[in-house]
């Protein structure tokens, strides 16, 4: 049977995606358009697979005040 976890938040360093589970670099690389629903990414430093959600950044507002 599996649990469902609480999602984290996804944290990129350098372009590369961190380990949810040890916090090391994994090896895989996003750029800022990159997105993906439910993506297995495999860290080799701790041998667990985890799923993750890129989604795209929000666009920034161009608001002015007049």
């Amino acid at each position: 049977m599996q649990t469902k976890r609480k999602a984290d938040t996804l944290v990129i360093k350098d372009g590369h995606i961190i380990c949810p589970n040890c916090g090391r670099s994994t090896q895989y690389r996003v750029r800022p358009d990159t997105h993906g629903k439910n993506w297995p990414i495999w860290c080799k430093h701790c041998r667990k697979e985890s799923i993750v959600n890129i989604e795209e950044p929000e666009p920034e507002s161009r608001e002015t005040s007049a």
